[in-house]
């Protein structure tokens, strides 16, 4: 009952390799705590944190082994720590798995597309983006900047695809909003 809130406590201490430490004996203690989502997310979250993204995808398939499934929120951080890892094609893979599983959000895909600029897949992003472009998922105003930063320099048929991708249409409601508000003065 107490073992998340005190992962959280070691996590805003920037104690990350405590937090993980801490949950990885916790659980080899007690091992029904694998199958607890609160659990497991702590967990990933601090090897992610730690930057061991190797730990946090055993810990997402040790969650699995024992029944669980993740979400969207579980697969971003996976996502993010295999990018960080330099692990691009594992985070294209744990993406297409959430799709599969309908746990996707607009976080999953910007970590995607982070781990493949961090690895300068631009021919993945321009698939990746492709597949945004047919679907209802919002990126962030700093994704959207990040994308056509790196894609300024490209030939004028990858820069009209991020483009497209990117247009108001593909935004959320609450920035369609601030966009609107902006224009009319609202």
């Amino acid at each position: 009952r107490h073992v998340v809130p005190v992962a959280q406590c070691c996590a805003r201490a920037h104690e990350h390799a405590f937090a993980a430490a801490f949950l990885r004996r916790l659980c080899t203690r007690h091992p029904q705590l694998r199958s607890q989502r609160p659990v497991a997310r702590a967990l990933i979250r601090a090897h992610t944190n730690n930057g061991d993204w190797r730990r946090a995808v055993d810990a997402a398939e040790d969650f699995v082994e024992q029944g669980g499934t993740l979400d969207a929120g579980m697969a971003r951080l996976l996502i993010s720590a295999a990018g960080r890892g330099g692990d691009w094609s594992l985070a294209l893979g744990l993406l297409q798995d959430a799709e599969r599983r309908n746990e996707v959000d607009g976080a999953c895909y910007e970590a995607t597309i982070r781990a493949l600029l961090r690895s300068r897949r631009k021919a993945e992003v321009v698939e990746l983006m492709t597949r945004l472009k047919s679907s209802r998922v919002t990126l962030s105003q700093t994704a959207r900047s990040i994308l056509k930063q790196f894609f300024s320099s490209s030939e004028s048929s990858e820069m009209q695809l991020v483009q497209g991708a990117l247009e108001p249409e593909h935004l959320g409601r609450r920035e369609q909003r601030s966009a609107t508000s902006r224009k009319f003065g609202v």
